[in-house]
């Protein structure tokens, strides 16, 4: 039996879209969807319990939502499912403000999943990695963390070091 407080952690590499993986024909990868794969393993995970997402995921999101606001909309129709929470987290920050295609595919899959990106609302704009890398500030705009939206609020801070040899 499943409870409700389970928790489903998915930690994943994807590469860029702009890699070989997904041009060379003998590759595994070559017109496969890695965002369909995943939105497919969230839906099951997510009727077990609390579905978690890190990793790099190579996706630029920009400023875009990730999740639907609450426009009052219930005022003038009947909503699909009224259980389901509007999103009332706050605004997502992000230096970054350009979106690519996965960065749109990612966006989706929180959408219709009812997750968001927990990266750049716990403090003004901050990724999760900051350094320098050959005398040159350097940020991750693309490892994140991504929850249930109910869930976002247990994360108080979280940050990622790099680790040197």
């Amino acid at each position: 039996m499943y409870n409700s407080q389970d928790a489903y952690i998915c930690v994943c590499y994807i590469p860029p879209e702009d890699s070989k993986v997904y041009r060379n024909a003998d590759s595994p990868l070559h017109e496969f969807c890695i965002f369909d794969r995943l939105c497919i393993d969230v839906r099951k995970c997510s009727d077990r319990g609390n579905v978690y997402i890190t990793g790099d995921l190579n996706a630029r999101t920009g400023e875009q939502l990730d999740c639907i606001p609450n426009i009052h909309l219930n005022c003038f129709v009947s909503t699909p499912d009224p259980d389901l929470p509007p999103c009332s987290l706050p605004a997502r920050k992000n230096h970054d403000k350009l979106c690519n295609n996965f960065g749109l595919q990612l966006l989706t899959l929180c959408k219709e999943n009812n997750l968001c990106i927990v990266n750049g609302r716990l403090e003004s704009g901050h990724f999760t990695y900051h350094g320098v890398h050959r005398n040159k500030p350097v940020a991750s705009t693309v490892d994140y963390v991504i929850c249930n939206t109910d869930k976002a609020n247990i994360f108080l801070f979280f940050d990622l070091r790099e680790r040197r040899p």
